[in-house]
């Protein structure tokens, strides 16, 4: 393994192209072989981090979408059976003079 330090980062593209030419010299590849080296830099792997990252949180935003909609409609059913079996018990109110707010408060406890 060697490591290199750019003194530009605008260099870099420049300085990888020096040292490909120079470690295919070194041994002694022709044109037609491929690499038998790679050469990394770190801002490709912190762009791939970048990317996974973004794609985790993308995910994650996703689920977590889908969990509030689906928590959503569970409670507005379990709301709307509540007040479902309650309708004689609300007209009975009503029939009395029960205010909204008391029938309200007897729904939601």
């Amino acid at each position: 393994m060697l490591m290199f330090h750019a003194q530009n980062p605008d260099v870099i593209p420049l300085a990888q192209d020096e040292l490909k030419q120079l470690l295919r010299e070194n041994h002694r590849l022709r044109d037609s072989v491929d690499d038998d080296f790679r050469i990394m830099d770190a801002g490709s792997m912190v762009s791939s981090a970048t990317e996974s990252t973004d794609t985790m949180s993308f995910l994650l935003t996703s689920v977590a979408i889908i969990v509030l909609l689906v928590s959503g409609i569970g409670i507005m059913n379990v709301m709307f059976v509540t007040v479902a079996e309650r309708t004689k018990e609300i007209g009975i109110m009503k029939a009395i003079g029960a205010r909204q707010q008391d029938i309200l408060c007897t729904v939601l406890v």
